[in-house]
């Protein structure tokens, strides 16, 4: 394991890919949103690969907060999970997330009324701010439970842990499949009420398993990548609607990419080390990238509506090719934004 400045390099590579991944997801699937009915079949099919390969962006960032703060080095009472994790994840929530659920109804209604500003608290406070910030309520959730979960998870055997990572898998990806396949599903509920508390615990367990390189091979990297484009191809190109069944966080394939892309940068890290080294500033332009992921996740959106709503591009309307462009402004935007709201005072250190 190669640190940095106290920073593990291949998180800092994970979390860099991840966030691109994460604007290459929204970058196609809003624009098949916004200007679907000018959508031919193949442009469904090719906008739709993007989110469906990206997928993995999302549980990959929940298994490095589980990885880091899993540690059994790292001490977290409920002091330190409400007074640091959760109130950032909340100040972000209701700052950021207001200003998005207020542009909303302005664009609803054309109109700038100062009754909206109350209205789209509200509206952020019950969860109806736009989409992404779905993460943010996620990861409160799972700093509410931490100081309550990490001591028992540091004490249970890894072969318990195992077991009940299995029984999450089973709940939240297997047996769900099933459901939307053939309409059976049993009758007991498990008293946890989504997979990304599997994703969390993952991480951590990540820290001590030495058994799955295998999973971080590349021919398995590889064939895990390439099933959601195939499954997108049966979807839309053969109207075998598979897509409904093996799509999102939730489909045992996304649980096994995520896994098999953090396994793959944790086992290769000195060669990922070497790829960055021979782009020039490459070193810096990760470190850069990873320490804005969670801005570049926060404010991609604000400039892909921007482009869409406000400037009225239609990528559909171009090759496909202008998606380049298109994610290269939505990143460096984004980044921008990231930069300069660090540099405001009270704000800048909760993003």
């Amino acid at each position: 394991m190669i640190t940095s400045n106290s920073k593990i390099l291949y998180l800092e590579y994970l979390r860099t890919l991840c966030a691109i991944a994460v604007v290459m997801n929204h970058v196609a699937v809003v624009a098949i949103h916004f200007f679907k009915d000018n959508a031919q079949q193949t442009d469904l099919f090719i906008y739709n690969c993007f989110p469906q390969w990206s997928h993995f962006a999302v549980p990959v960032f929940l298994m490095i907060s589980g990885y880091l703060l899993l540690n059994p080095e790292k001490s977290i009472d409920y002091k330190k999970a409400i007074g640091k994790y959760a109130k950032r994840m909340a100040f972000v929530l209701l700052l950021i997330g207001s200003i998005y659920a207020y542009m909303e109804l302005f664009f609803a209604s054309r109109s700038f009324s100062l009754l909206d500003i109350g209205k789209a608290v509200y509206l952020t406070l019950i969860g109806k701010t736009w989409d992404h910030m779905w993460y943010l309520y996620t990861l409160i959730g799972i700093y509410l439970v931490l100081p309550v979960l990490k001591p028992m998870y540091q004490g249970l055997p890894t072969r318990t842990i195992d077991c009940f990572l299995i029984i999450l898998f089973l709940f939240f990806s297997i047996l769900p499949i099933i459901k939307r396949a053939t309409g059976f599903s049993i009758g007991i509920p498990l008293p946890v009420n989504s997979i990304f508390l599997f994703y969390f615990l993952l991480g951590g367990r990540l820290r001590t398993v030495n058994s799955m390189a295998w999973m971080g091979k590349t021919p398995v990297v590889m064939i895990l990548m390439l099933l959601p484009l195939f499954f997108t191809y049966c979807n839309y190109m053969l109207n075998f609607h598979i897509l409904e069944v093996m799509s999102g966080y939730t489909s045992p394939i996304i649980a096994l990419l995520a896994l098999s892309v953090f396994t793959l940068f944790k086992n290769n890290e000195s060669l990922c080390k070497k790829y960055v080294d021979s782009i020039k500033n490459g070193d810096k332009i990760v470190t850069h990238i990873a320490d804005n992921s969670f801005g570049i996740y926060i404010f991609h959106m604000l400039w892909i509506n921007i482009l869409y709503k406000v400037v009225g591009i239609n990528p559909l309307e171009y090759s496909t090719l202008v998606l380049i462009p298109i994610n290269l402004l939505v990143l460096i935007a984004s980044d921008l934004t990231t930069m300069i709201y660090k540099k405001v005072p009270i704000i800048g250190k909760y993003i």
